[in-house]
């Protein structure tokens, strides 16, 4: 998926789509930004189980048509996911 593709989806404009991409950290986006970005990537953040099913999958389909950034930006998104998940089992 092109960044023009994410920012048709989303109502952002290609550039607040390439500075999203490229943020190691989301302390400064608002809420309602991350959550039309996170939405046209495919993760809900506010729907918990469908995150799980998101990151429980190994090979995402889509990521064989994204750009290195935005495969890097999308790792870096599930390994933040996959840290915030509570620990069960004990």
């Amino acid at each position: 998926m092109s960044n023009l593709d994410l920012a048709q989806m989303t109502g952002l404009s290609r550039s607040t789509i390439c500075k999203l991409s490229q943020l190691d950290r989301w302390d400064n986006v608002s809420a309602g930004v991350m959550q039309r970005f996170s939405i046209a990537c495919g993760v809900d953040l506010l729907a918990p189980g469908d995150q799980k099913k998101f990151i429980a999958r190994s090979r995402l389909d889509y990521m064989d048509r994204t750009s290195p950034a935005q495969r890097r930006m999308m790792r870096r998104i599930i390994e933040d996911l996959k840290s915030r998940q509570p620990v069960t089992g004990y």
